[in-house]
């Protein structure tokens, strides 16, 4: 393998693992924010009952 392929490999498998972990970090994300709003919804539903 000549050097230039290494360095895109390399360059390609840093991409990658930067894209893993920005979509780790937006799955926690989208889960904290889908429990937020379900806590948010279910507050006002039982503030709703209450009235």
């Amino acid at each position: 393998m000549n050097p230039e392929e290494y360095i895109l490999l390399d360059y390609f498998s840093s991409l990658n693992t930067e894209f893993c972990s920005f979509m780790a970090e937006g799955i926690a994300l989208g889960t904290i924010l889908i429990f937020i709003t379900y806590g948010i919804f279910k507050a006002f539903s039982l503030l709703n009952i209450k009235k």
